[in-house]
């Protein structure tokens, strides 16, 4: 949605944000020894972390979106 609505930035900073905590945790997690399990953690909390961003700025600045599915007489029968 951050596309669609002309705010690309928004994307750019959370996927440098998803890169910089990736890169951090795999760090971290190959220091502490847990090698390519580690490694596959820091990119799902990566992901994560950057999912859970793009849901918030989506969900901040569409607040209507539920209130939209629930209204059964606002929907257009296809």
């Amino acid at each position: 949605m951050a596309h669609a609505s002309q705010r690309s930035y928004f994307a750019n900073v959370f996927i440098m944000f998803q890169s910089l905590l990736i890169t951090g945790l795999a760090l971290l997690l190959a220091w502490k020894g847990f090698a390519i399990t580690g490694q596959f953690l820091a990119v799902l909390a990566g992901n994560i972390g950057f999912q859970a961003l793009i849901c918030w700025d989506g969900l901040r600045r569409y607040q209507h979106v539920f209130s939209a599915i629930k209204d059964h007489k606002a929907q257009i029968p296809i």
